[in-house]
């Protein structure tokens, strides 16, 4: 269940002109800021890379079930049934079980508000914006503030949670001949639901029930529940398989320090091979190295875009003049910020790996030069 509510403001043309007048300083610093985060993310993308390969080189296959103290010290590679002897226990639950990992989660029904804006330019130079607010009930594992909705009225959430989340993680685990860590079974994560039975004791007692397996708190029910009602479920982590490239520390494990001061340090659910699990990390690196780049390159782009926005204010005095000048400037930072960020980018690479980064300069600067002079032909073209 949902609604809306729309609020419509409109801003005139001296206090856009105000606004844009500032946006210039955060446009400037957002530009300055980019180039430093592109060529670190270079330098970091490329030790990590280095990292990997130190890695591989060095890892060596273990066997779980001995001990081996040839091993000390060394990057090792290992698999096997990670278990344990404790037991895990949410006493007002009833929950008791031999498990390496134990959560209760805690969701509450609550209001959440969803906003759209949409613009539009008036002729003089002004600008209308409706604010669509959207109300929708979800369950959610935080507490949402319904004092800070734009209509706070009709849509109040509760000021507190009924219960408390709880994690519990076994302290005594072994993988066949070794122990493990307490920082390794917190990256296990392969967690399946555990059914609630019964209540034992505390607030469930009194307020709880117990419904399809999970614990229920409210006046409704979990096919119709109401703003306030609370479901409580619970998860383990149970004794599985798991693989690990760590440095081999006695009959345990910690992290592997690399020549560039950085750690290799693999978890992962299941039996995978060395290369598998290398292959995983080497994939998670590029994903984030292209998500740093886009990020400054956008970043390169919005301070481009604000550092020209007043001139865009002036001349939305004619709505479509300014929407067309909007439109240039926009296409003009986009181009701007792609090439400066493949200059950087190329620049950084000279820096860690010339023979990669003096192809990838040369590349970037005929890239540039030639849509300068596409551009000047163009408006060559039209003057003539």
């Amino acid at each position: 269940m949902s609604d809306r509510f729309t609020d419509v403001s409109s801003q005139g043309w001296f206090s856009r002109i105000r606004d844009a007048i500032v946006g210039v300083l955060f446009g400037i610093a957002l530009f300055l800021v980019s180039f430093p985060l592109l060529w670190w993310n270079e330098g970091r993308a490329v030790r990590a890379a280095e990292d990997l390969a130190e890695g591989r080189a060095a890892v060596v296959q273990i066997q779980a079930d001995k001990v081996d103290a040839a091993n000390e010290g060394k990057l090792v590679h290992v698999t096997g049934r990670a278990d344990t002897e404790d037991r895990l226990a949410d006493p007002e639950l009833g929950i008791d079980i031999q498990a390496l990992r134990l959560e209760r989660v805690v969701e509450m029904y609550q209001w959440k508000e969803e906003e759209e804006t949409k613009t539009r330019k008036k002729v003089g130079g002004g600008e209308e914006k409706t604010t669509t607010y959207e109300y929708e009930k979800k369950w959610s594992d935080d507490l949402i503030d319904s004092s800070d909705f734009k209509k706070s009225e009709g849509h109040e959430n509760p000021k507190s949670m009924h219960a408390r989340n709880l994690e519990k993680d076994a302290k005594s685990v072994q993988l066949v001949a070794f122990s493990l860590p307490g920082s390794v079974v917190k990256q296990l994560d392969s967690f399946e639901s555990v059914p609630v039975k019964e209540i034992s004791s505390g607030a469930f007692e009194s307020k709880g029930r117990v419904v399809d397996g999970q614990v229920y708190i409210g006046e409704g029910t979990p096919q119709e529940p109401k703003v306030g009602d609370t479901r409580v479920t619970v998860r383990a982590v149970m004794p599985g398989d798991i693989s690990l490239i760590m440095q081999q520390s006695g009959n345990s494990f910690a992290p592997y320090l690399t020549k560039n001061q950085n750690t290799i340090d693999m978890v992962m659910d299941g039996r995978h091979t060395a290369e598998e699990m290398f292959a995983h990390q080497e994939t998670m690196n590029s994903m984030l190295t292209w998500g740093l780049r886009i990020l400054g390159c956008f970043l390169m782009f919005l301070g481009i875009s604000l550092f020209f926005k007043p001139l865009v204010v002036v001349a939305d005095v004619i709505p479509m003049f300014g929407s067309l000048l909007e439109f240039g400037l926009s296409a003009m930072a986009s181009v701007v910020a792609f090439c400066l960020s493949l200059l950087t980018i190329s620049m950084a690479w000279i820096a860690y790996r010339p023979l990669i980064g003096i192809p990838l300069m040369a590349v970037s600067l005929g890239l540039f030069f030639w849509i300068l002079s596409a551009g000047r032909r163009r408006m060559s073209a039209r003057t003539a």
